[in-house]
């Protein structure tokens, strides 16, 4: 398994080439006149439980989850091998959005939808890679033994997209454990210092209560 910090830094990655596709999307549709064209308008489309969720993954205040980003993915026809891979490089078709007498007539030959066979997993060895096994409930029932044995009864090919959707679930059940402990780190953070102004009020009210009954 690789390390925490090793995750929390390759979801950043994708936090930040998330963005930067969007930005991307924005100018191009301010350009074109078409809407939407701004954070608050693409979350809507790819994500609208969670009002905002662009704005913060841009300041670094959230991470991107892994359903927005299928469904940005799905909606401007993403290769999501751009999220996972150095090499791959953001794209999408502008005239899909575009109404029929502003789309740019193409003269070369329309691309075929990208294949299984067209994904590369070449550069990462997923199924090493994949494990479950440190929560107690997946130990029990050694769900990473089932997992390959499962996963040896498929096609080469099926077998090795089995472990890339096995590989995004992790990432984003990680992305979600990440952000739960620095949630737990800050209200750790918060009640130190609400103790602490406990402990000086009552240190306060000792001092007053002495130097009454002195008074007395």
């Amino acid at each position: 398994m690789k390390s925490t910090h090793a995750k929390k830094n390759e979801i950043n990655k994708i936090d930040r080439l998330f963005v930067k596709a969007v930005d991307q999307i924005i100018m191009d549709s301010k350009k074109a006149g078409i809407k939407p064209d701004s954070y608050r308008g693409i979350n809507l489309v790819i994500y609208p439980a969670s009002q905002g969720l662009i704005s913060r993954v841009n300041k670094g205040k959230s991470h991107i989850t892994h359903t927005a980003l299928i469904n940005f993915a799905k909606h401007y026809n993403v290769n999501m091998n751009y999220f996972y891979h150095d090499d791959v490089d953001f794209e999408y078709d502008l005239n899909n959005f575009l109404p029929a007498h502003k789309q740019v007539k193409k003269t070369e030959a329309t691309p075929e939808k990208i294949k299984l066979e067209d994904i590369d997993f070449s550069e990462v060895d997923i199924e090493k890679e994949i494990s479950f096994e440190h929560e107690e409930l997946a130990k029990k029932f050694k769900l990473d033994t089932q997992i390959r044995i499962f996963a040896n009864l498929l096609p080469k090919d099926a077998s090795q997209f089995f472990y890339n959707i096995l590989h995004i679930i992790q990432f984003d059940y990680e992305t979600k454990l990440i952000e739960l402990k620095d949630k737990i780190g800050s209200l750790d953070e918060k009640l130190k210092k609400t103790y602490e102004k406990i402990q000086i009020v009552q240190e306060n009210e000792n001092n007053l209560l002495k130097k009454l009954i002195n008074e007395k």
